[in-house]
Formats: C-alpha cells, sequence, structure tokens
C-alpha cells in the first residue's frame, strides 16, 4: 500500500469515517475515494487540498511525503507560479533547466502561469526537487 493511502487510511480511522461519509463531505463520487485506494490514483490538487483542509492535516503527510500533520498554517497569499519562480530564484536555475531536470515539457510552465495547478504527481515531484512541501508550493503555509 502507498503511503499516502495509508495516512488517507489513518485519517478515516481516526474520526472513524467511511469512505463514502469522506466522499460526501469533500463533494466527490465514492468511487473516486476507492481509486485512491485500489488504483494507486492521486486526488487531483484542487480535491487534495479540501481532502487535507477537511482532516486538518498538511498536503505532505496526506500524500505521503512526511510523517508530520501538522503544518505552519500561516497565510502566504501567494499562488503556485508565485511560489515556483520564488524558488527558481533562490536555486538561480531557470524556468527550462528545472522542467528539463524533471522530465517536465516546456508546456507545463505555461499552463500553470495561467493558474492551473500542476497533476498531483507533479506536485511531489517539484516539492522533492525543490526540497519543499507541498503545502509551501500551493500557499498553505510557509
Amino acid at each position: 500500500m502507498e503511503i499516502y493511502q495509508k495516512h488517507l487510511q489513518e485519517l478515516l480511522d481516526e474520526r472513524n469515517l467511511t469512505k463514502k461519509q469522506l466522499a460526501k463531505a469533500v463533494g466527490i463520487s465514492t468511487s473516486a475515494i476507492n481509486g485512491y485506494f485500489h488504483k494507486n490514483l492521486y486526488p487531483i490538487a484542487d480535491i487534495a487540498i479540501k481532502i487535507a483542509d477537511y482532516f486538518d492535516c498538511s498536503l505532505d503527510y496526506l500524500l505521503g511525503l512526511s510523517e508530520i500533520k501538522d503544518f505552519d498554517r500561516s497565510t502566504q497569499n501567494r499562488t503556485f507560479i508565485e511560489n515556483y519562480n520564488i524558488l527558481l530564484k533562490q536555486k538561480g536555475i531557470s524556468i527550462a533547466k528545472s522542467l528539463r531536470d524533471m522530465n517536465m515539457g516546456d508546456k507545463n510552465y505555461t499552463i500553470w502561469k495561467k493558474g492551473k495547478l500542476p497533476k498531483t504527481y507533479n506536485l511531489i515531484q517539484i516539492a522533492k526537487y525543490f526540497n519543499t512541501t507541498i503545502d509551501f508550493l500551493l500557499g498553505r503555509g510557509n
């Protein structure tokens, strides 16, 4: 079982919730929740945020990047692309190099600039590449 599946099951167990109850609470189908457990699918970023908010945990914990549930809830008021650009500047690397290093096409950056969030597995990859948290990337905390 993937770490994120284990964490999601632990969160359900802590609150004595069923997958169906969680699905209803975050506004998705039960089959989508089942897909996270049985098909090794990650929730899309917007749904991952809803689930993490529902359980009041970090995205990094939910998605299996950390064993720490809590996170700094201070508001950043920055978008994903703003945080991505901050990380590029801090690391002193170009957009092209970062995307090349992560085997992502240049089109991704263009899409992100328009406000679309990366796919969840790309968020995980980006967080690992920059050694940061998904919560930071998505503006959920510092």
